[in-house]
Protein backbone atom coordinates (compact mmCIF):
# COMPACT_ATOMS: atom_id res chain seq x y z
CA UNK A 1 0.00 0.00 0.00
CA UNK A 2 1.01 3.77 -0.51
CA UNK A 3 2.34 5.43 2.77
CA UNK A 4 -1.31 6.65 3.42
CA UNK A 5 -2.53 3.51 2.56
CA UNK A 6 -4.60 4.52 -0.74
CA UNK A 7 -4.39 5.65 -4.45
CA UNK A 8 -0.46 5.68 -5.50
CA UNK A 9 0.93 7.71 -8.46
CA UNK A 10 3.54 6.47 -10.78
CA UNK A 11 6.38 8.17 -13.02
CA UNK A 12 7.80 6.02 -15.29
CA UNK A 13 10.61 7.61 -17.91
CA UNK A 14 12.65 5.98 -20.84
CA UNK A 15 14.48 7.23 -23.55
CA UNK A 16 14.77 5.50 -27.04
CA UNK A 17 17.21 5.35 -29.93
CA UNK A 18 15.78 8.35 -32.88
CA UNK A 19 15.41 5.55 -35.04
CA UNK A 20 13.39 3.50 -32.73
CA UNK A 21 11.27 6.89 -31.71
CA UNK A 22 8.21 6.41 -34.60
CA UNK A 23 7.97 2.94 -34.29
CA UNK A 24 7.89 3.06 -30.46
CA UNK A 25 5.38 5.69 -30.46
CA UNK A 26 3.36 3.44 -32.59
CA UNK A 27 3.24 1.07 -29.66
CA UNK A 28 1.76 3.95 -27.79
CA UNK A 29 -2.03 4.36 -28.29
CA UNK A 30 -3.03 0.82 -27.69
CA UNK A 31 -0.76 0.23 -24.70
CA UNK A 32 -2.43 3.18 -23.25
CA UNK A 33 -6.05 2.12 -24.28
CA UNK A 34 -5.37 -1.29 -22.89
CA UNK A 35 -4.18 -0.18 -19.40
CA UNK A 36 -6.96 2.46 -18.81
CA UNK A 37 -9.10 -1.27 -18.86
CA UNK A 38 -7.35 -2.12 -16.23
CA UNK A 39 -8.93 -2.36 -12.55
CA UNK A 40 -7.51 0.29 -10.64
CA UNK A 41 -6.22 2.37 -13.23
CA UNK A 42 -7.63 6.40 -12.48
CA UNK A 43 -5.35 7.78 -15.33
CA UNK A 44 -2.80 6.92 -17.39
CA UNK A 45 -1.26 8.80 -20.12
CA UNK A 46 2.40 8.27 -22.02
CA UNK A 47 3.79 12.31 -23.22
CA UNK A 48 7.15 13.11 -25.31
CA UNK A 49 9.67 15.83 -24.26
CA UNK A 50 9.21 18.94 -25.43
CA UNK A 51 12.78 19.29 -25.55
CA UNK A 52 14.06 16.10 -26.30
CA UNK A 53 11.54 13.62 -28.82
CA UNK A 54 13.18 10.61 -27.95
CA UNK A 55 12.28 11.03 -24.20
CA UNK A 56 8.96 9.70 -22.92
CA UNK A 57 7.03 9.76 -19.29
CA UNK A 58 4.21 7.98 -17.92
CA UNK A 59 1.86 9.48 -15.35
CA UNK A 60 -0.45 6.90 -13.70
CA UNK A 61 -2.73 7.13 -11.10
CA UNK A 62 -4.30 3.44 -9.62
CA UNK A 63 -6.42 2.88 -6.48
CA UNK A 64 -3.33 1.59 -4.79
CA UNK A 65 -0.01 -0.02 -4.84
CA UNK A 66 -1.42 -3.51 -5.68
CA UNK A 67 -3.37 -2.17 -8.80
CA UNK A 68 -0.02 -0.90 -9.99
CA UNK A 69 2.02 -3.79 -9.41
CA UNK A 70 -0.33 -5.82 -11.23
CA UNK A 71 -0.08 -3.21 -14.54
CA UNK A 72 3.35 -4.49 -14.27
CA UNK A 73 2.98 -7.84 -14.29
CA UNK A 74 0.53 -7.70 -16.93
CA UNK A 75 1.04 -9.50 -19.88
CA UNK A 76 0.78 -6.74 -22.29
CA UNK A 77 2.65 -4.57 -19.95
CA UNK A 78 5.57 -6.90 -20.12
CA UNK A 79 4.89 -6.99 -24.08
CA UNK A 80 5.25 -3.17 -24.11
CA UNK A 81 8.54 -3.10 -21.99
CA UNK A 82 9.84 -5.47 -24.24
CA UNK A 83 9.37 -3.52 -27.00
CA UNK A 84 10.39 -0.19 -25.24
CA UNK A 85 13.68 -2.43 -23.81
CA UNK A 86 14.54 -3.32 -27.71
CA UNK A 87 13.80 0.64 -28.40
CA UNK A 88 16.28 1.96 -25.84
CA UNK A 89 19.34 4.27 -26.21
CA UNK A 90 20.71 2.72 -22.88
CA UNK A 91 19.40 5.30 -20.82
CA UNK A 92 18.09 3.35 -17.72
CA UNK A 93 14.11 3.85 -17.43
CA UNK A 94 13.39 5.05 -14.00
CA UNK A 95 9.92 4.05 -12.29
CA UNK A 96 9.04 6.19 -9.15
CA UNK A 97 5.85 5.15 -6.91
CA UNK A 98 4.63 8.36 -5.26
CA UNK A 99 2.27 7.97 -2.55
CA UNK A 100 1.23 10.48 0.21
CA UNK A 101 0.75 14.13 0.06
CA UNK A 102 3.57 15.61 2.02
CA UNK A 103 0.79 18.11 3.94
CA UNK A 104 -0.51 14.95 5.05
CA UNK A 105 2.87 13.24 6.03
CA UNK A 106 3.94 16.49 8.54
Amino acid sequence: MGIDGGEVRVLAAARVKPEARADFAALVAAFVATTRREDGCILYDIFASVTDPCAFVAVERWTHRAAAESHLAAPHTQAFLAALAGASDGTPASITLLSGRVESLL
